[in-house]
């Protein structure tokens, strides 16, 4: 599931005055947007995109320059190895220019989750009486009992977002049902008794290029986020359009705790 979700100001760093997308793409040619004001999630773009469909342009070969945005993302140290991954062909024109992204070798949560747990379960002592056997099958138990198994996936995003693949997270064992045609997820049970806790999904926010147009010239001081249109002309029809940094909230890893309406 894509998880995407408002940052409070305070958590931008700056002062931000928020618009609504619809404001911001149908601004008049006297108002000054500035680049702090349009600081939002994905998801009010992509909202935002289909009530406008004038404003839905998608960036062309030279725009999509895979070389300027992965200087642009390693500069800003925004480029996450572990959550993101470029297309096959932008592999290939990256390794041309001598950049080589190499993944780590990184270990699922499950397993770091259960490292944890057994540093916490050789803390316990063996109850007098009890064979190796037992006590061990008694530990495993209780692991299996406190643990969120999780499934990792890739998400393509649309053209308009890069980069356009993101790895998401989802807890096994939770069941979609349709309550009033809407889609929930409800949460498998862990630990013991059984419903107390539940295994809920941990989101962190990672920051992706998403192609932003629109009819008022944005003022910005330096362009290490914007890419102006140089063919764009004073008496042109044509909208601004550049990349914008945004956060997107993607689901990271599960926990076993109380279920989110208890919290």
């Amino acid at each position: 599931m894509l998880c995407l979700l408002m940052v409070p100001a305070e958590d931008v760093g700056t002062q931000i005055t928020h618009k609504s997308p619809h404001e911001l793409l149908h601004a008049d040619a006297d108002d000054t947007m500035n680049i702090d004001s349009v600081y939002m999630p994905a998801k009010f773009w992509m909202q935002a995109q289909v009530q406008n469909q004038e404003m839905n342009r998608e960036p062309n070969k030279v725009q999509r320059d895979p070389y300027r945005l992965m200087q642009l993302m390693l500069n800003g140290n925004h480029w996450d190895n572990e959550r993101m991954r470029l297309g096959k062909k932008e592999k290939i024109l990256l390794k041309t220019r001598n950049i080589t992204i190499d993944r780590d070798a990184t270990t699922s949560s499950m397993r770091d989750s259960s490292r944890l747990l057994s540093r916490e379960v050789r803390q316990f002592k063996k109850p007098r009486g009890w064979s190796n056997a037992m006590f061990e099958k008694a530990t495993t138990l209780l692991f299996k009992l406190g643990s969120c198994p999780i499934k990792k996936k890739w998400v393509t995003l649309n053209r308009i977002f890069w980069p356009r693949h993101v790895q998401m997270v989802e807890c096994a064992g939770a069941k979609k049902s349709n309550l009033q045609r809407h889609q929930q997820v409800k949460p498998a049970s862990c630990g013991w008794p059984s419903g107390l806790l539940t295994c809920n999904v941990v989101t962190e926010n990672v920051d992706i290029y998403k192609w932003h147009c629109t009819k008022k010239k944005i003022v910005h001081e330096t362009y290490e986020i914007w890419w102006a249109n140089p063919t764009k002309t004073e008496n042109s029809t044509e909208p601004y359009c550049s990349w914008l940094s945004i956060p997107l909230t993607i689901s990271v890893d599960c926990k076993c705790s109380l279920p989110k309406n208890e919290e």
